[in-house]
């Protein structure tokens, strides 16, 4: 009798070791939905006694640590210069948006 006993503790610990050595973690999977942020600037200076005007603009599309975008500037009397800009930037401050 005390020899059934013994044998079914040490079955009963086996199980347990078993049952917990085999137990998986469930790991819920991370999201990271990064929506692409897109920013405009603009600038129009005052017209000039003949009337012409300069004028700026930015547009600039975040889209987690890339940028990309279009800078324009277009004076009155001169060439324009309009260009592609793109690169990295690093963690945007929400409330105002600039790089830090």
């Amino acid at each position: 009798m005390r020899k059934n006993i013994i044998i079914g503790i040490i079955l009963l610990i086996i199980l347990g070791i078993v049952y917990f050595t085999n137990k998986k973690e469930v790991v819920a999977p991370v999201i990271t939905d990064i929506k692409p942020i897109e920013l405009c600037f603009a600038q129009i200076s005052q017209p000039n006694e003949r009337g012409f005007h300069d004028e700026y603009t930015l547009r600039l599309l975040l889209n987690g640590e890339k940028v990309t975008g279009e800078l324009n500037f277009l004076p009155g009397e001169k060439d324009s210069k309009v260009g592609k800009l793109e690169g990295t930037i690093g963690p945007v401050d929400r409330i105002m948006p600039c790089g830090i």
